[in-house]
Order: structure tokens, then C-alpha cells, then sequence
């Protein structure tokens, strides 16, 4: 998944943001019963205000490395399944729902621009349910969805 705004900057150092704002939980909407992944109200708010201050902050040359990507996803339980639009510097864009696939899509070309030049910076930003046990994980959008 490309990222949602690419300054171009692939030969230069730069800071690759990571925002993650997981409101609704499909299987709750749907009446399912996921544990532990009941709505969140203020998550999708909290991560579209994280992405504006990440693009005002990129707009008065507050990073540094200056900004080289943007890569988000959201889900608002205002919303349901609905995609969440925004605005970026190239205009409006529409975020991919948090599911774990489309995580895994968004992680990746993340973790790949981060590791092109040694003098990269990483900012991320997750909101959302989690649990801790003997491990620790992140609940995507569409945690209970399967049988494992």
C-alpha cells in the first residue's frame, strides 16, 4: 500500500510517520461479540488530529529530517465500514480501514522507507484496543474475525 503522502525524498534522509486510529471494530458492528474490542469514540478523532498536526508541523519545517512519508489508516465507529477522507498537501485521500491485512500492507512500505537511509527518523501513532498477556499485540479493525 503506498504511503497516503510521499515527499519524494527516497535519497535523503527524512521522518516517516505511522498513524493508526482504530475506532470501530467490524464484529462489533456487525452484533458480533469480539472480547475485548468493544467501540472506541474519541480513537479515530484522536489519530485524524495527530494527521493534521503532522501535515501543519511538516508545512512550517518543524521535522528534522523533514517529513518523507505519511502512512495512516482509521476507523470511526461514527462511520461503520465507511472509509475516512482527508486532506493532505496533494489533496483529498481516502485512509484504508485498519483491518490486519491492510496494517500489514501499511507497515511494510513504512518499515521499508524507514530503512533506506541510516539517518531516517520514525514517528508512530497507535490508538486503538490491545492486550498483554505473556505477549503484547495490537487489535486490528478486524480482530474476531477469524477463528484464530
Amino acid at each position: 500500500m503506498p504511503a497516503l503522502w510521499d515527499a519524494g525524498r527516497a535519497d535523503a534522509p527524512a521522518t516517516h510517520v505511522l498513524i493508526v486510529g482504530i475506532g470501530a471494530y467490524a464484529h462489533q458492528i456487525d452484533g458480533g461479540k469480539a472480547p475485548h474490542a468493544e467501540p472506541l469514540s474519541t480513537n479515530a478523532r484522536s489519530a485524524l488530529a495527530v494527521l493534521d498536526w503532522v501535515f501543519e508541523a511538516h508545512a512550517e519545517s518543524h521535522f528534522d529530517p523533514p517529513l518523507g512519508g505519511v502512512y495512516a489508516a482509521v476507523s470511526d465507529p461514527k462511520m461503520g465500514t465507511d472509509p475516512v477522507e482527508v486532506e493532505t498537501p496533494d489533496g483529498t485521500k481516502t485512509l484504508p480501514l485498519p483491518t490486519i491485512d491492510a496494517l500489514r500492507d501499511l507497515v511494510t512500505p513504512w518499515w521499508m522507507a524507514l530503512n533506506r537511509n541510516e539517518g531516517n527518523a520514525a514517528l508512530g501513532y497507535f490508538c486503538g484496543h490491545g492486550s498483554a498477556n505473556q505477549t503484547s499485540f495490537l487489535l486490528s479493525e478486524d480482530y474476531g474475525s477469524a477463528p484464530l
